[in-house]
Parts: C-alpha cells; structure tokens; sequence
C-alpha cells in the first residue's frame, strides 16, 4: 500500500485511511475506539502549486469520513488536522459549522473555507488559498483584493513578486497607484519592482531593470509617463539612474 506522501507525489491527491477490507464494517461498541477517517486532498491548479503536503488521518466521533478539497501547500503542517480536532467528540448533526468554518479560515493562507454537513455521517471542507500578487514590506503578502495576510515565512518563489511598502492605513491607495504604475510600464516592457508611500504622500518606485523613480503626491500616471519617454529616449545606459519627476516641466536624471 502506498503511503501519504507517495500518493500525492503519484496522483495529486492523498488518501489516508485506516485500512479495512472494503466492505468491512466496525460493531457499535468499537466505534469508539477505531472509526474509519479519510482525508481526500485536492491539488487545485495554480502557477505555483508544486507539491501537496500529506495530512496525517485523525480520529472524529460520530463523523465517518471527512473530505478536505483545496490546495493545502502552504497552510502550516497538520493545521486542519489540528483546528478539527476541538471537535473529535461531536457527531456530525451538532457541529458548529460556522465555528469550525471560521477557526479554519485563520489559519495562515486559508481565504476562505466552506464547510457542509452530508448526512448521515460526512464533514466536506472546502478551503480556498490566499493569491498572492505582492508582498508588503518583510511582514506578509497582499492578495489580489489588495488586502494584507501574514505568513510565518514568505516562501522563496514570492520574493520575486513586488515589494510594497507605506502605512498600513494607505494600503488601499498604494494597490491603486501600483496598479497603474504597473499598466504605464508594462506597455514599455517595465515593471514594478518595489513600491513604497512615504509618510508625507511623495512616492519612490524601482522598476524591473533597476531604475529608480521619484514622484511627488499627485499626478504620479502622468510622471510615469514622462519617466518612460525620458527612459527610452537615453536608451543603453539608463537602467540603474536615478529618475526625478518632481519638476513640472521634465525630468532630472542623475
């Protein structure tokens, strides 16, 4: 039989159960003692999926078999198993399912969880991962609705993504001004490298080819867009100078 991890490498998915004949079936009086629990886990298919870590089976009263749907990747070791265990001695018609729904939704990377009760005896759990598109500052990562969750460590493949930086409290403003900075470069083969909101509203941006662009509190489109016609016009050598756009009338490079 093969074990949890080489399943998942196998087939994408992990089945963990006790093992019995197929259609064997336990006296009331064990069930106590040895109930059959199986955890079916999904790979959902995202860019950045490689693997699926396993997750070990554990022992729910009155719950026979328990489905666990979602891409589980980065959710920290055994923190479903964990977070469901509160529960084991429940049967499945009195389980809190908004209680259990929001304990797995704090769990790092979860976004969303959905849980049903299936009748007779079934728990399915659906959790939907954190997407992340950009990391703020060393802390966390922001997701695609521009909203901030924390990891215990960000994994290797996000460095990459851009970095954000300001005050929490201006997050909202900065996703917006990323976004548009990320459309002007973008149609000139640039991008966002790091972005950060100073306390007094000014703004400082790395592109990807490791210019540097100062903007002032406004009209920051319109300087980027000074910045890429001033970029290209220097052409070969441009890449790591310092680009001022606080000047109404052009740009200083230094």
């Amino acid at each position: 039989m093969l074990s949890a991890k080489q399943a998942a490498k196998a087939s994408g998915a992990v089945r963990v159960a006790v093992p019995t004949p197929k259609h064997a079936v336990y006296p009331r009086r064990r069930a106590w003692l040895l109930l059959a629990c199986t955890v079916l886990v999904f790979a959902v298919a995202l860019p950045f999926v490689t693997s699926i870590p396993a997750i070990k089976g554990f022992e729910m009263g009155g719950v026979n078999v328990v489905k666990v749907m979602g891409d589980l990747q980065y959710i920290p070791e055994n923190a479903v198993m964990e977070t469901l265990q509160p529960y084991a001695e429940q049967s499945v018609v009195m389980l809190p399912l908004k209680k259990i729904q929001a304990d797995l939704e704090a769990i790092h990377w979860v976004d969303r969880a959905v849980v049903q009760r299936k009748l007779p005896s079934d728990l399915w759990i659906t959790i939907v991962p954190q997407k992340p598109i950009a990391r703020w500052r060393d802390q966390g990562l922001v997701n695609n609705r521009g909203e901030i969750f924390m990891v215990e460590a960000i994994a290797e493949e996000f460095l990459q993504l851009p970095l954000l930086d300001g005050e929490r409290d201006a997050l909202p403003e900065i996703m917006a001004t990323y976004i548009e900075l990320q459309q002007v470069l973008r149609n000139r083969g640039l991008g966002v490298l790091q972005l950060a909101r100073t306390p007094r509203g000014s703004w400082q941006l790395k592109t990807t080819s490791g210019a540097t662009v100062l903007f002032g509190q406004s009209e920051v489109v319109d300087a980027a867009q000074r910045f890429v016609s001033v970029y290209q016009f220097l052409g070969r050598g441009s890449e790591n100078k310092i680009y001022d756009t606080r000047h109404n009338s052009g740009v200083a490079v230094m």
